[in-house]
């Protein structure tokens, strides 16, 4: 029973109001909210059969969340504030992953010019995010490509979903840097009620029902055609213009509202014109904080930590931009390696209890 009450607790975390299958009802109650920690292999398994259930997970996802390690640390983000921890957890001898976008996605990689980073004068954007990568590679951190889209605490374990695998771990350093502050209009109303972040954790709900995609970024178009190769008709959105020959509508706007009965989505109004639909996927470059963990603490400025880096969330911790102004490297930096300080004495003290 304690098991089955983490997973499902664990969901509620997640996304509390993760749309439904007709006719099914959560099982959970509202004085549920604190699950009792189990025994981890077996309580992974019934968090697996839960998302698979939910079609969060596809079936061939299962065989490769199950050979995956718990790692002390898992890093979401490779810019500066995440290499930072990065070097930091590797010299205390944390079993650490760092999950990243490609160097060419990071916003860093456009400076033509930097001057004020200490140690390396004239160096570019790119040029500094090489040197990062190579010291990475040096001492043999292990890295993955991988854009994390919902991450679910469980007990004294955490459970992060990347496409059709999730990684596991004791805890979590938040490194994404810097998000959109001002969500869409409906968008945290009907989030889990026609609202998603991941087309690959949830378009098998929408197979065969319209679906509109909002996004400007090549994987956005990519997840787009997902969704339509599944069987969902897709309406793609962006704020730019896109040359692109896809098997579904491209629609350029700048203003979005969504709207629904009360209990799910039922239209996206762009540029003031109305567009039926059962779902709607957000995909931004940047995830935002709280559609990676709900019960994470923001201001107008980005996550809230102490001096520690510690969030609001025991064994959650932030660093870089995500946690406000002022956006500079060697602040990133810094942070990162606060973080990583901060990591090592929870999972000390944890060890100790």
């Amino acid at each position: 029973m304690c098991m089955l009450q983490a997973a499902e607790n664990s969901w509620r975390l997640l996304s509390a109001r993760q749309p439904a299958f007709p006719g099914e009802k959560d099982p959970v109650s509202a004085s549920e909210e604190h699950p009792t920690p189990c025994n981890s292999s077996v309580q992974k398994e019934n968090i697996l059969r839960h998302l698979t259930k939910r079609n969060a997970l596809p079936s061939a996802g299962r065989a490769l969340v199950t050979d995956m390690p718990t790692y002390d640390l898992i890093i979401v983000g490779g810019g500066p504030a995440g290499i930072s921890a990065a070097l930091t957890a590797s010299r205390r001898n944390l079993n650490l992953l760092l999950l990243t976008q490609p160097i060419r996605k990071n916003p860093l990689g456009k400076a033509e010019l930097i001057e004020n980073y200490p140690g390396v004068p004239a160096v570019s954007g790119e040029q500094l995010l090489e040197k990062m990568e190579n010291q990475l590679q040096l001492l043999h951190i292990s890295q993955k490509i991988a854009k994390v889209s919902r991450i679910l605490p469980s007990g004294d374990l955490f459970y992060l979903s990347a496409g059709e695998e999730i990684f596991t771990c004791r805890s979590v350093l938040l490194a994404i840097g810097k998000s959109v502050s001002k969500l869409l209009t409906g968008e945290e109303e009907y989030l889990g009620r026609g609202v998603s972040y991941c087309a690959t954790c949830d378009g098998m709900l929408y197979r065969g029902k319209k679906v509109c995609v909002i996004g400007s970024e090549e994987d956005a178009l990519e997840e787009a055609v997902f969704l339509s190769s599944i069987g969902c008709d897709v309406t793609f959105f962006s704020t730019r213009r896109i040359q692109a020959e896809k098997p579904f509508p491209i629609v350029r706007a700048e203003r979005f509202v969504i709207s629904g009965n009360g209990n799910t989505v039922t239209s996206l109004e762009a540029d003031g014109i109305l567009y039926p639909t059962a779902g709607i996927f957000i995909l931004r470059r940047v995830p935002t904080a709280v559609s990676l963990l709900p019960d994470l603490q923001t201001d107008r400025n980005g996550i809230q930590t102490d001096r520690g880096m510690r969030t609001g969330i025991p064994g959650v911790f932030a660093a870089g931009d995500c946690t406000g102004e002022p956006l500079q490297i060697a602040k990133a930096v810094g942070e990162g390696n606060i973080a990583a300080l901060s990591v090592y004495a929870y999972l000390k003290s944890k060890e100790q209890k």
